[in-house]
């Protein structure tokens, strides 16, 4: 039997935002969270996913929630349990969504019966805690096939789609094939571009561009030359002679140092440190 798992986040208030916006910005921010509170009384805001470390839903969830939640909405965090077989076949729907044969495998009956009956287990646990009239956030192909169980539970079902592939192929198609029935049950799907959304969710999807918490630890100011210095022991770039040691702060406010590097293949040397970096956004943006 599978259980899903609860992850418990903090409350961070919201007056951390505050030196950084003008006085209407700031008005403007208490009143959505006065709506969202009025919205919700009396209900849960469930997300939920497939695992609480590692990749991006779990690095965002602590930090959305944590606002949130200082905000006084009443939102939790789910994390649902699958078998290594179950896991196979989601990584497999996760490189068709992105245009990739991935291992190669097949999305056949076997795999669909697999896949339904981890997430028969799972919501076994989650039908104990939601709620008519709760809203049920789920994340990626992982937790799609709960949103008919849900929404016949009385839940406002909402499927959030983080990654996605800009051309129509085979794969891709495949993938959503797979992926059809469940989601017929979610009232709204959410994606990160308007170039992923498939035509059996175009009548009720949204586009929402990902962002940054901007007082993440990955968005903290740093210095050039200590940028340069965690990529070069991460392997990106070459290693100064005369860089200083690769630090950050984390979020606890304890400095920390850079110490894993990255798998990377090759086919020159690694470029040379630079003063200047830009990193791009999934968005677009610089």
């Amino acid at each position: 039997m599978l259980k899903p798992f609860e992850v418990y986040v903090q409350a961070r208030s919201l007056a951390c935002f505050q030196p950084g916006l003008t006085g209407a910005e700031w008005a403007a921010l208490q009143a959505s969270a006065e709506q969202a509170r009025d919205r919700l009384a009396g209900h849960t805001f469930w997300n939920v996913n497939s695992t609480a470390r590692g990749g991006g839903v779990a690095e965002m969830l602590p930090r959305m929630l944590a606002y949130a939640r200082g905000a006084g909405v009443d939102t939790r965090w789910m994390v649902v349990q699958g078998t290594p077989a179950f896991f196979r076949i989601t990584k497999r729907l996760h490189h068709a969504l992105h245009g990739s044969r991935g291992d190669g495998s097949p999305l056949g009956p076997a795999e669909r019966a697999c896949y339904d009956e981890v997430l028969r287990d799972n919501a076994e646990e989650l039908l104990v805690l939601v709620r008519p009239g709760d809203v049920v956030l789920l994340h990626d192909p992982q937790t799609a096939g709960l949103a008919p169980t849900l929404a016949a539970a009385g839940a406002r079902v909402v499927w959030r789609c983080h990654i996605g592939c800009d051309t129509p192929e085979e794969e891709v198609a495949r993938a959503w094939a797979f992926l059809a029935p469940g989601l017929t049950a979610a009232r709204l799907a959410i994606f990160s571009r308007a170039a992923y959304v498939p035509p059996l969710l175009a009548d009720r999807s949204v586009v929402i561009p990902p962002s940054i918490d901007i007082f993440a630890v990955k968005n903290q100011p740093m210095a050039p030359e200590v940028a340069n210095a965690i990529l070069g022991h991460t392997g990106l770039v070459a290693l100064a002679p005369e860089a200083p040691e690769p630090v950050f702060t984390r979020t606890d406010g304890v400095p920390a140092h850079v110490s894993r590097g990255a798998d990377i293949i090759r086919l020159a040397r690694r470029p040379p440190p630079t003063h200047r970096w830009w990193c791009r956004s999934p968005a677009g943006t610089r």
